[in-house]
C-alpha cells in the first residue's frame, strides 16, 4: 500500500480550505488519487461552502404554451470547474444536461462564464428546479427578474429555496396581490438588502402599504415606473395610485429600514406636488439618520427659477426643473444606480 501524500493525509475542512483557494483545479485534483477524488467531491456537494454564482438572471416568457423560464447563470471563470462538477454529481434530471456553457456570450466579459437553459416543464414538480438551486449553492450575488408575473411564482419559488442574494432586481408589467406577496416574502427570507423594482401597473390592494412593507426589509430602493396606459389620465400617477399624496409615505419609509430611496416617474413628474416636495425638504433632513433621497419631479419648473440648492443640517438639498435630491453631505457622491 503506498504511502499518503502530505495533502490526502490532511483533515477534510482543512483539505476543503486549499479546494476554495483554487477551485480552478477542482477536475486536475480529482485525477490525482481515490482520496482527492472523493475530498474533491464532497467539498462540491456542499451547498455552502463556496459562492459560485455572480448573478441569476431569469426572463419569463407567456408568449408560448407552456410559459417558458429562460435561465442565465453567470459564473467566475476560476470557478466555472467547481461548478460544472457539482452539476456533474447532481446529474438527477434531464434537465441537467440541457445547460450550455457559452463563455463567448454577448455581454459576458473574459473573467466570467454564462450558462444558459430553457426550461418548459413549469408546471411539472420533477425536482429539477430545487437540483439547480443546490448547484448554484445557498448565496448568489445578485438576481434578476425580467417579464416577472404570476406564473412564474411557483417555479421561481422553488429554484430559489434557501438562496440567499443581497441584490434584486425585477421588471413587470403588473404587480398583483400574488406578487406583491411573493417578492416580500422572498426579500425577508433571503435577506435582501437593495431592490430595483421596474413596474407598469399596479393591482394590488394598498401600494402605499406595499411601499412600507418594502422599506422595512432593504436599505436601499429603486422604484421606476414604468410607461402605462393610466399615465395618460388627467392626473398625475404613481405606483398604482392618481392623484395620492406620497410625501408622508417617502418620510414614513426613510424613517424605517430603508435610507437610499430613488424614483423615477418620467412620464409622469407631475406625481409630486410643490407643496409634498416641500414637505420633503422640510421632514427629510431631521429624521436623524443619513437618507439618500432623489426623485423624478417637476414641482420646481419655473422659467425665472431653474435650479437651486442649500445645505440644511448637513443635508444637500438640490431641486431643477427635473429633479428633487436631498442628500446627507456624507453619501454625494453615491450614484442612483443601487445595483452597479
Amino acid at each position: 500500500m503506498e504511502p499518503q501524500s502530505k495533502l490526502e493525509g490532511l483533515p477534510r475542512e482543512l483539505a476543503w480550505k486549499i479546494i476554495e483557494f483554487v477551485p480552478e483545479s477542482v477536475f486536475s485534483l480529482r485525477l490525482t488519487s481515490r482520496v482527492l477524488r472523493a475530498r474533491v467531491d464532497e467539498y462540491a456537494l456542499e451547498r455552502g461552502s463556496v459562492t459560485l454564482v455572480n448573478e441569476l438572471i431569469i426572463f419569463i416568457n407567456e408568449c408560448g404554451s407552456p410559459s417558458v423560464i429562460d435561465i442565465f447563470i453567470e459564473v467566475p471563470r476560476s470557478k466555472s470547474d467547481l461548478f460544472e462538477l457539482r452539476l456533474k454529481l447532481r446529474q438527477t434530471s434531464p434537465n441537467l444536461g440541457k445547460i450550455s456553457r457559452q463563455c463567448e456570450a454577448p455581454g459576458t466579459s473574459a473573467d466570467k462564464c454564462c450558462y444558459v437553459l430553457k426550461y418548459d416543464d413549469m408546471s411539472e414538480d420533477d425536482g429539477f428546479l430545487e437540483y439547480l438551486g443546490d448547484c448554484m449553492g445557498r448565496r448568489i450575488g445578485k438576481v434578476s427578474l425580467f417579464q416577472f408575473n404570476d406564473s412564474g411564482i411557483v417555479a421561481v419559488a422553488r429554484l430559489f429555496r434557501g438562496i440567499r442574494f443581497k441584490k434584486l432586481r425585477v421588471k413587470m408589467k403588473t404587480l398583483s396581490n400574488d406578487a406583491a406577496d411573493f417578492l416580500l416574502s422572498r426579500i425577508r427570507s433571503s435577506k435582501v438588502d437593495k431592490l430595483s423594482l421596474r413596474v407598469s401597473q399596479v393591482t394590488a390592494d394598498i401600494p402605499e402599504k406595499i411601499m412600507l412593507d418594502l422599506s422595512s426589509l432593504v436599505r436601499t430602493l429603486n422604484i421606476d415606473q414604468h410607461f402605462c396606459d393610466e399615465i395618460y389620465q388627467n392626473s398625475p400617477y404613481f405606483f398604482g395610485l392618481h392623484d395620492f399624496d406620497w410625501a408622508p409615505i417617502i418620510v414614513e419609509m426613510l424613517s424605517r429600514k430603508l435610507d437610499k430611496l430613488c424614483i423615477f416617474n418620467v412620464r409622469s413628474p407631475e406625481y409630486l406636488s410643490r407643496r409634498s416636495a416641500e414637505m420633503l425638504e422640510k421632514c427629510l433632513p431631521v429624521l436623524g439618520k443619513k437618507v439618500w433621497f432623489e426623485t423624478i419631479c417637476n414641482a420646481y419648473a419655473n422659467p425665472y427659477l431653474n435650479r437651486f440648492s442649500y445645505t440644511k443640517n448637513d443635508y444637500a438639498v438640490e431641486a431643477d426643473h427635473l429633479y428633487l435630491r436631498i442628500r446627507h453631505l456624507s453619501r454625494m457622491s453615491q450614484k442612483s444606480r443601487i445595483l452597479s
